[in-house]
């Protein structure tokens, strides 16, 4: 099966549409010109020039506070093809802390960007998917070793050590990726962490800004929108897969927090 790819560049308005549409997908991203605040789960961080990151599926990112000049090539990987290109990455990778998913000063990096989008476009070869599943997987080994020598140094002595609360979000938020299709329930959550669902709260609304609840409404939002924009599953289908008790609860609870039906969602195009 041919694997996923998506190459672009822009100024990124569209970058959660793009993340919605791909769940659950990598990203790869290099600022070209200009400066953002790249925002990963509850961090926000400074994306400029020559900046070269690599969200996971469960990073949810957006952007804030972007220079008129801003433009960044993009690459979104379905989960499964990086699983694909990745099966034999150092643990080091699969562990690394959102503070150190974005790369500064990398300008080096953009010889990255140039050879995939010339493999991509190369649409006659016949080894285009080989190509790009080997790019992908030697691109991934020179971020993982220019990061880790970037927070090894100097950066890493004066890296902001993380609060309980924050660490709590960080729990929280891979313990929602694993388990949201199947469990909304806010206890379940605080209980597989170990703490009280009012300590949970408090974490999430002083780090995030929201309740446990609004963030777990959030996702599963993203991920219905996903399933309507990327498969012919029917509203029935769904509403299995997701584990909710009937569509038509599903139905009211998508309207509730979009302000449409399923049904005019999946045919607004």
């Amino acid at each position: 099966m041919e694997s996923k790819f998506i190459l672009g560049r822009s100024n990124l308005d569209e970058l959660t549409t793009l993340w919605e549409s791909s769940l659950p997908a990598w990203m790869i991203l290099y600022c070209e010109h200009g400066s953002a605040v790249l925002n990963i789960q509850f961090n926000a961080y400074t994306f400029e020039k020559g900046s070269w990151s690599v969200l996971s599926p469960d990073s949810f990112p957006y952007m804030t506070g972007k220079s008129d000049d801003f433009e960044a090539f993009y690459c979104i990987v379905d989960r499964d093809t990086a699983d694909k290109a990745w099966f034999d990455a150092p643990a080091d990778f699969y562990e690394m802390d959102t503070d150190r998913m974005v790369l500064p000063h990398a300008e080096d990096m953009e010889l990255w960007a140039r050879i995939f989008e010339k493999a991509y476009s190369d649409k006659r070869n016949r080894y285009r998917n080989e190509l790009l599943l080997s790019l992908l997987k030697a691109s991934m080994f020179d971020f993982l070793d220019k990061i880790t020598l970037y927070f090894g140094g100097e950066h890493e002595k004066n890296a902001p050590v993380k609060s309980p609360l924050e660490n709590v979000c960080s729990k929280f938020f891979n313990c929602l990726f694993d388990n949201l299709t199947e469990h909304r329930d806010v206890r379940f959550y605080a209980d597989k962490l170990c703490i009280t669902p009012c300590y949970l709260g408090q974490a999430t609304r002083e780090v995030v800004g929201e309740s446990p609840k609004q963030i777990i409404d959030k996702q599963l939002i993203m991920i219905m929108k996903y399933l309507l924009d990327n498969s012919d599953k029917s509203i029935q289908q769904i509403a299995v897969d997701l584990h909710f008790p009937d569509s038509s609860y599903m139905c009211r609870f998508f309207r509730r927090e979009t302000g449409q039906s399923m049904l005019d969602y999946r045919r607004r195009k």
